[in-house]
């Protein structure tokens, strides 16, 4: 993949750009923080994505992909992404807030929230609209998932799950989660809990309604 901003950094801030779809190229990745090509895990921390314009024209990748720990991403607006939104990788640890954000027009999924153990995220107070999957998590093999919160989110116009959590992962558990306030009017299904994996399990789940 190409890149606009490919970093690894602690303690940045990316703010007020721009991102337009490549007209040629291999298909691109906005804003990719942390790791490699090569999978090797590369320190990216306390990093603040907010206020900028991400227009993916349908191609390639996620247009922000995070790995490792400590993001704030909001204000942004996000259109059209080839893959994810907001995606984080399966080697990421620590607390991320993803809030305020507006995701429009894709067949894809808006945020993928994909990773392995001890991991804090919390999702409110964003507005989708027309996505395949508006948010869809999923837990790894073997990972505990600590304190997810999906909250006070808009999603309107989607053709699958408005909200979708996987135990998926063998032996892999839920722990903690609150999905609560979020308005869903849209084609597809509100909000999906499902355990796939052998051996998975959900605790502690509290699902509240619209506000």
């Amino acid at each position: 993949a190409s890149y606009y901003i490919r970093m690894r950094s602690i303690g940045f801030t990316i703010t007020g750009c721009l991102f337009g779809a490549p007209t040629s190229g291999s298909p691109c990745r906005a804003i990719a923080c942390g790791g490699d090509q090569a999978g090797v895990q590369a320190q990216s921390s306390n990093i603040v994505i907010k206020g900028n314009f991400i227009d993916c024209g349908g191609v390639g990748e996620s247009a922000i992909h995070l790995e490792n720990t400590n993001y704030l991403v909001s204000d942004n607006i996000i259109i059209d992404p080839g893959d994810y939104g907001v995606q984080t990788d399966s080697t990421f640890l620590g607390y991320t807030k993803i809030t305020n954000n507006l995701f429009r027009e894709t067949d894809q999924t808006a945020i993928g929230v994909n990773t392995s153990s001890g991991s804090f995220i919390d999702i409110r107070g964003n507005t989708f609209i027309g996505f395949d999957d508006a948010i869809r998590v999923t837990a790894q093999a073997s990972a505990t998932r600590d304190s997810l919160t999906i909250v006070g989110n808009v999603i309107s116009g989607h053709g699958n799950a408005g909200i979708e959590v996987d135990a998926s992962g063998a032996s892999s558990t839920l722990d903690g989660m609150v999905i609560d306030g979020n308005r869903v009017d849209g084609g597809g299904r509100g909000i999906r809990v499902q355990i796939n994996g052998a051996g998975a399990a959900i605790d502690r789940l509290k699902i509240g309604q619209a506000n």
